[in-house]
């Protein structure tokens, strides 16, 4: 699968990756798929329905909101990565 592929290319090229946001309801498969391979990075996914179909993974989150929220918490997120 191909978004599942670009999570763990992601990943792997990265090595401060600790949280992964993801804004897609296409990205709810490959989302359950990799989880259980990163128990150590938290993902978030911003669908409400994503939560019907969760399996029970202590490092998928849920959010609900705007888009834009998200943009405008994204630098914050990297100020703090980056100071830490």
């Amino acid at each position: 699968m191909a978004d599942e592929a670009v999570l763990r290319k992601v990943i792997e090229n990265h090595d401060f990756v600790d949280m992964i946001i993801l804004t897609s309801e296409g990205y709810i498969g490959p989302l359950f798929s990799i989880a259980p391979d990163y128990p150590n990075i938290q993902f978030v996914i911003t669908s409400g329905n994503a939560m019907t179909q969760a399996p029970d993974m202590h490092n998928i989150n849920y959010v609900w909101g705007t888009h834009y929220e998200a943009r405008y918490v994204r630098p914050f997120l990297l100020l703090c990565k980056a100071s830490s």
